[in-house]
């Protein structure tokens, strides 16, 4: 534990506090050796999961190489959520989260990258705010199943700071989203829309499109 501490404030601890992103126990950032092991089989690369914007390669891809082939995954044990407050004080200001949920039930869709750590310190730039967590995630196609890290809200602070219950979509956002999913497949794109809830957590995207 003292060797993860000393590597992640020592190789990029000032560009996490200057960057406000904060880094829990649960991610070993870089990745230790034991577990570039685990990971021997992507050549040390770093699993990412995308459930909004960065389902898109078409967005992502222009940033980062490693964003330009999906693979199409379940993460169990998240809710994904419209509560990201982005622009404070106006209402259509919600972008999407992902919070841990404390229902075994919980499920959504999202895409899963492999990218490198230069990849990664870009991504903490593009992903302010965000804390950064490990999902478990199981393949649409083959069920394989795995870990991953996800940009998404764990500390209170964070939850406190950066969402509200009292906000809606940003349309643009929304809709590049919805584009996305589209862009996987019809049974990705229904599955998105009924595994996404609105800020108050309650209502489903499907019910208010």
């Amino acid at each position: 534990m003292k060797k993860f501490i000393l590597a992640v404030f020592f190789l990029f601890g000032p560009l996490l506090f200057s960057l406000s992103v904060r880094v829990p126990e649960m991610m070993q950032f870089p990745l230790s050796s034991e577990e570039k092991e685990s990971f021997r089989d992507f050549e040390g690369r770093i699993p990412i999961i995308g459930y909004g914007s960065l389902m898109s390669p078409t967005s992502a891809g222009r940033e980062f190489a490693g964003f330009k082939i999906p693979t199409k995954v379940r993460l169990f044990g998240v809710k994904r959520v419209f509560n990201r407050d982005v622009w404070p004080g106006k209402k259509e200001s919600a972008m999407l989260d992902l919070l841990y949920s404390n229902n075994p039930a919980h499920w959504v869709n999202a895409v899963l990258y492999f990218v490198d750590e230069k990849e990664l310190a870009k991504l903490l730039k593009r992903e302010l705010g965000y804390d950064v967590g490990r999902v478990s995630y199981e393949n649409y196609e083959t069920g394989e199943k795995g870990e991953a890290y996800a940009f998404m809200a764990i500390f209170p602070e964070t939850i406190e700071k950066y969402t509200s219950k009292d906000v809606v979509p940003v349309s643009r956002y929304l809709n590049l989203c919805l584009k996305a999913a589209q862009e996987l497949g019809d049974d990705f794109y229904a599955d998105f829309i009924e595994t996404t809830f609105l800020a108050d957590e309650e209502t489903l995207l499907k019910d208010v499109l």
